[in-house]
């Protein structure tokens, strides 16, 4: 299997349309909570964290120094 592919499949899309059933923050506390651990949460909480600063314009240096995380991670 190409290994993009499984953004496409019948599970990825299935996982799709759970998440957009979400109509809470606490729908999606608990969705997140039941399918991630606490620190696959964390981590998504902080690289959702770097988009948004990405997005902002924020050097490089100054995400890695705010969020602890790599500049290899961020680039990605």
């Amino acid at each position: 299997m190409d290994k993009d592919n499984y953004f496409f499949d019948e599970d990825a899309k299935e996982f799709y349309t759970a998440i957009q059933s979400l109509e809470t923050d606490e729908d999606c506390k608990k969705f997140l909570r039941d399918l991630l651990t606490e620190a696959e949460l964390k981590e998504c909480i902080q690289r959702w964290k770097v988009v948004r600063m990405l997005d902002q314009k924020v050097p490089y240096e100054e995400i890695t120094h705010t969020t602890g995380m790599s500049s290899t991670t961020i680039a990605r």
